[in-house]
């Protein structure tokens, strides 16, 4: 009998022990699922957040708008011309209707008598036909076209355009340039439907560096030193003289002995 009692007390003991590992081994595999299951919350919590980050950051850098975007449609055209000559640029059917919209009715005084009244479309045409230059395009963006009078080649002139938008203006920046050669002297002037007649300190610096190759160009027919820079309004009614070195003239070929 004392037999018998011991023998069912180990096997209560062993059937406790062995419920007892059970329910620990149980216990171990929640825990380690529930570890596992946190981990890859977590996991995905992170690769959510450096998403997000990444988004944020390619957002925040984002490349500005391309130059195509910011082109003026209607004067795409220009580019066409880079490397050809200045004058087949404005024999072109679309030059002087461009030059009218963007320098409406603007006169060019130097230039015109009481019989003959000359504005700027006609007068572009004329300075950019004899002895052409080349066209040449700076950046993707800016256009520059030169030449001079085919009659008179030291009257010279210089067309500049930024292509792209002014946000100001909302409309491309043109401006002509003209060379008036005098008998011991040169008069600058310079025309443009962007007004820097208001603030002549906002020319664009890439306006300065083209004027400065430009009076460079047609050796050896040198410029006479110029004594006189004038920047007229897009009105084409108003006008202020200005230092030629602020337009981009060297100062070697500025008269600095002019009273």
């Amino acid at each position: 009998m004392k037999s018998i009692l011991v023998s069912g007390m180990r096997h209560l003991q062993h059937a406790r022990r062995m419920r007892f590992h059970r329910c620990a081994i149980l216990t171990l595999g929640c825990l380690i699922f529930a570890f596992a299951q946190a981990s890859n919350l977590a996991a995905q919590q992170a690769g959510s957040d450096q998403a997000g980050q990444a988004d944020q950051s390619q957002g925040s850098q984002a490349p500005s708008p391309t130059v195509e975007a910011q082109t003026a449609s209607s004067i795409k055209w220009l580019f066409t011309y880079e490397g050809k000559p200045a004058n087949e640029l404005a024999a072109d059917h679309q030059f002087e209707p461009m030059l009218n919209h963007y320098f409406p009715k603007t006169l060019v005084k130097f230039w015109s008598t009481q019989s003959q009244t000359k504005y700027i479309p006609a007068v572009a045409i004329e300075f950019l036909s004899g002895e052409p230059d080349k066209v040449r395009v700076d950046e993707d963006r800016y256009v520059i076209a030169s030449g001079c009078l085919a009659r008179f080649c030291e009257d010279r002139g210089l067309l500049w355009v930024d292509t792209h938008i002014d946000t100001s203006t909302s409309q491309p920046t043109f401006v002509f340039a003209a060379l008036d050669v005098r008998d011991t002297s040169s008069h600058l002037w310079v025309y443009s439907n962007y007004d820097f007649y208001d603030n002549p300190f906002t020319i664009p610096p890439n306006l300065r560096v083209n004027v400065t190759r430009w009076l460079g160009l047609k050796k050896p027919k040198a410029v006479k030193r110029i004594d006189q820079a004038t920047i007229v309004d897009p009105a084409g009614e108003q006008q202020m003289d200005v230092a030629p070195a602020i337009l981009g003239v060297p100062i070697t070929l500025i008269n600095l002995n002019q009273p």
